[in-house]
């Protein structure tokens, strides 16, 4: 119908600016040397500040190769919590666009995140910014994320990666799992998993090391 048809050119226009955006964003990973996008975390302009003050996320996207052992961090989260699960978005401002994301910078080009996923980027710039270094986070930490390191729009892409996918977890120095923002008194059963670790510590010697360092910072 005559009525329908510009909403059907400004999809399509969306579509066009969209997959030239991926196209200046992404150059093609070499699949014989089982090559990886990793992103690395930019520190935030004014720690401590709101985020309007402390300004956009910024990454930055690098290639690496897995067949070189690299050093990075994967992240394993949801890519979209209930509504009913983000109290954190009323208790800090969180700028939507139009597709209901949040806008990150990704080498200078802006990029569509879900709300999740920035939730867990900005608790990691947190990290970063702090002046004692986090071992949990150490600031030269480069992160793999399979939402932004895949060119969502590259079919023969996203194929590849999503083959080598448990390669590039099990490859991974460190798996940080990204349950959400605190809420709920969530912060409580974070509480009792590390009593349960430490009174472990007590009657299983096995039970130390990495493992338990890990859990200790969650």
């Amino acid at each position: 119908q005559p009525e329908d048809k510009p909403l059907i050119i400004n999809i399509l226009r969306l579509q066009n600016s969209t997959i030239l955006l991926l196209m200046a964003l992404y150059r093609p990973l070499d699949d014989s040397i089982h090559e990886i996008h990793v992103l690395r975390i930019l520190p935030e302009r004014n720690p401590g500040a709101s985020d309007q003050a402390s300004g956009r996320i910024e990454c930055l996207l690098e290639y690496t190769s897995l067949d070189d052992s690299p050093s990075y961090h994967a992240l394993s989260y949801t890519w979209q919590l209930p509504d009913s699960d983000v109290p954190f978005s009323d208790r800090e401002p969180v700028e939507y666009n139009a597709d209901g994301g949040v806008d990150i910078t990704l080498d200078a080009h802006i990029v569509s995140v879900t709300f999740n996923l920035w939730a867990a980027l900005k608790h990691f710039r947190h990290l970063l910014s702090l002046d004692k270094e986090s071992e949990m986070f150490p600031k030269e930490t480069r992160l793999w994320v399979d939402a932004v390191c895949i060119n969502q729009q590259d079919l023969s892409e996203r194929s590849a990666q999503v083959r080598q996918m448990r390669q590039i977890y099990q490859m991974a120095e460190c798996v940080d799992v990204w349950l959400g923002p605190e809420a709920n008194n969530s912060s409580l059963a974070f509480e009792f998993v590390k009593g349960y670790v430490e009174n472990t510590e007590s009657f299983n010697p096995q039970y130390s090391g990495r493992k338990r360092d890990r859990i200790r910072h969650l």
